[in-house]
This record gives C-alpha cells, sequence and structure tokens, in this order.
C-alpha cells in the first residue's frame, strides 16, 4: 500500500501525568506505531502540551506533534492561522467532547470545518456510542437535532457550518466497538459506512510488566476504573465481598462525582490508591490476584468491548468478565465470565495456585487475545480493509 497520510485528534489518547484519562492509551499508541512501522505518515494533534493542569507525559514524544495552543474565544483567528495539513484519513476520537464548551470541543469544530469538505476520510473512533452520535447530531424525542456543536457558541457563531455538518455525516465512518446488533444499526440508520473495530493491544509496552514471574501481592482483588454509572456492580462484584474477607483495592477516579465518597463509605475495609497515572496504575493492577471487568448499564446492553480485558492480564493480573455483558464470550473465554454470586469461590480458586499454575492461565488469556486479531499487527489490516471499502 502507497504511503498515507494519517492524523489522529482527541485528547483521550493522551497519558496524563496528574490522572489517566482512559484504559486505552497506550494501546492506541500501538496503532500509531503499527501505522508508522508500515511506512505511513503519522501525526497526532493535540492542544494540551503547555496546560499546567493537563501535562502530558512521554507516551507522544516519538510521533510528530502539532501543538494548536490558542486563546478560547478567539476562534476565527485561530481557525486562519492553523496550517492544515492535507490528510487521507483523519481519526477523531468522539470521547473528547467531555472536556467542556471550549478546549477540545472548538478543535472538533475547526477540524471538521476544514476536513469536512476535503477528499479526507473522518472516521469517528470512541468506546462510547452516545458521544460519537453527540457530535454528529442527534434526534431528541421532540424532533429537534441535538449536538455539542447546537446552541451558544456552535451553532449561532456558525450556522452554516451545523447545517453542513448535519448533511456530511451520513458520510463519515463510524468505528464502533461493539456488536452491530439491531439497537446500533437502528441509532445509526442514516450512516452510510459503521464498522466494528475494536480495541488492539501494544505488545511491546507491556512486556515491562509481565517479563517477571508473578509475586502474590496483598489483595484478592484490584478494580482500575471511576465512578461512572457503575455503583451496582461494583458493589455486587468488589465493596461487598471487601466486607467479607476478600481483599480489595481500588484505583480511579472516586471523589469528583456526586455521592462517590458516601457510596464508599459502606466499605471501610476497601484499600484506595487514588487517582494515578498511566503507569502507576499498570503497577497497582499487578498488586491483585485477578481483577473483573464490570460495565454501565449501556455497555451491558451493547456487548462493548473494553480495554480492561486486555490491561489485566497483560499486566499480570488474571481477569474475568461480568457474566451480564451483552456477547462478553464472543470476546474472552468462557472460563473467566462470572456472576456477582461466584466472586467468592474464583478468589478462593486464584488464591490456590502456584506461581507456575497462575501464570499460565495469564498466558492463555492473552494468547486467546493474540490469536484473535486483537495485535495491532492484525487490527491495522481490519482498519485499512475498512478504509478501501469506504474509498471505493
Amino acid at each position: 500500500m502507497a504511503q498515507l497520510k494519517i492524523g489522529f485528534f482527541g485528547d483521550g489518547c493522551l497519558g496524563l501525568t496528574e490522572r489517566i484519562r482512559d484504559g486505552v492509551t497506550i494501546d492506541r499508541r500501538g496503532w500509531m506505531r503499527e501505522l508508522i512501522r508500515m511506512g505511513h505518515d503519522v501525526t497526532y494533534f493535540s492542544h494540551r502540551t503547555s496546560d499546567p493542569d493537563f501535562k502530558c507525559c512521554n507516551l507522544f514524544a516519538d510521533f510528530k506533534l502539532i501543538d494548536l495552543e490558542f486563546e478560547k474565544t478567539d476562534i476565527d483567528r485561530v481557525y486562519v492561522q492553523i496550517e492544515w495539513p492535507k490528510l487521507d484519513i483523519l481519526i477523531i476520537e468522539s470521547r473528547t467532547r467531555i472536556f467542556g464548551p471550549y478546549g477540545s470541543i472548538m478543535l472538533q469544530y475547526l477540524f471538521l470545518k476544514n476536513y469536512m469538505h476535503t477528499t479526507t476520510k473522518i472516521m469517528f473512533w470512541d468506546f462510547d456510542i452516545g458521544n460519537t452520535l453527540a457530535i454528529v447530531g442527534k434526534t431528541k424525542r421532540d424532533g429537534s437535532v441535538a449536538s455539542i456543536y447546537a446552541g451558544s457558541p456552535y451553532q449561532e457563531h456558525d450556522p452554516e457550518f451545523f447545517t453542513a455538518l448535519l448533511r456530511s455525516r451520513s458520510n463519515f465512518v463510524y468505528l464502533i466497538p461493539h456488536h452491530l446488533g439491531d439497537k446500533t444499526l437502528q441509532e445509526y440508520e442514516w450512516a452510510k459506512h459503521l464498522y466494528r473495530f475494536t480495541q488492539g493491544i501494544n505488545e511491546e509496552f507491556y512486556t515491562q510488566f509481565t517479563d517477571n514471574l508473578f509475586v502474590r501481592n496483598e489483595y484478592d482483588l484490584v478494580y482500575n476504573g471511576s465512578d461512572f454509572n457503575r455503583r451496582d456492580k461494583f458493589k455486587a462484584f468488589y465493596g461487598d465481598w471487601s466486607n467479607k474477607d476478600v481483599t480489595v483495592g481500588l484505583t480511579g477516579n472516586w471523589g469528583s462525582r456526586k455521592g462517590s465518597k458516601e457510596f464508599l463509605v459502606q466499605f471501610p475495609k476497601l484499600h484506595q490508591f487514588g487517582y494515578l497515572d498511566t503507569y502507576e496504575t499498570y503497577q497497582r493492577l499487578r498488586q491483585g490476584a485477578m481483577m473483573i471487568q464490570i460495565g454501565q448499564p449501556k455497555y451491558e446492553q451493547y456487548g462493548n468491548f473494553t480495554q480492561r480485558l486486555i490491561e489485566g492480564c497483560f499486566t499480570g493480573t488474571i481477569t474475568f468478565a461480568d457474566s451480564d455483558l451483552k456477547t462478553i464470550e464472543d470476546y474472552f473465554i468462557s472460563d473467566f465470565v462470572i456472576s456477582p454470586h461466584e466472586v467468592g469461590e474464583t478468589v478462593e480458586f486464584v488464591r490456590s495456585l502456584d506461581d507456575r499454575q497462575y501464570n499460565q492461565l495469564l498466558d492463555d488469556q492473552r494468547l486467546h487475545f493474540l490469536d484473535n486479531g486483537y495485535a495491532w499487527r492484525d487490527k491495522v489490516i481490519d482498519f485499512f480493509n475498512i478504509y478501501d471499502e469506504v474509498r471505493a
């Protein structure tokens, strides 16, 4: 394949020294690295390289970086000053919208304003289908269109752009990380290009955590995830068991959302690591003998494949998954899919393993992913097959 110019935009791609944005930071970097290894020209766009509140670590230091710092309200000046590179593909991480009404969202406005009218193939990728729908415009119950670009300052500032966005959205490419069932197809009935495309594995990065044999640590269970509509599941799989004889460690943001601290009070034996940076999070995962992937109700309905399955076993922690997640056995080994009432007996089983047995199960989990197309060398083949199809 001839060299392609490929741009990535989305602050969720960044690793942050003060916090971890989401669990896919490292493996999305694997996507970029594989593209570069194949000879493609990859550019990563960011506007958070100097903001002291969002200090970036060096995860992307070896990629081209175009810094888009600007005054929040000076939209027109910024647009004419940016030297937009020619791109064959622009991959926009749609989750970026959660950073607020300026910043990343305004940059999405600028990117789309420029590339919507070019030959660039615009691809939206994200774990959260709701965010993608909100970006391109979603019909509300009263028939009006809701979008992050609707209302002040977006729709009022540039109504022509908003109209063009709604006209162009059917031609964007949507990379969805779960099965394209009836519910998904109905929500995207206006989209011409809808594909299932899940996360991959940056094998090279994880070797620093898995080169050493497992050393039994102090926690039976460890959980990495923030307080986003998961309280019921967390209580059933982790919290209630921490009140028994199961030791549980927790990393994630459980302090800023309303009611978080009050919710955790009922689990006094729970050990909270706090909201950690990417590297320390993975080190903490190794302190647990096992972890369990849980999901919020929306993820259960769609059968989202989440990064937790990968980051658990590839950092050296045997990983299990909630049996309520739709189609979970399509992603994961059925022997490692459990219900809340099975947590206790599963903990006892893991406790009984010697080091050789423990590492054998970890190898089984890793090989399951590597043998089923989740290495980036395989994922990029799927990616370019999608590109060839939409370009035809």
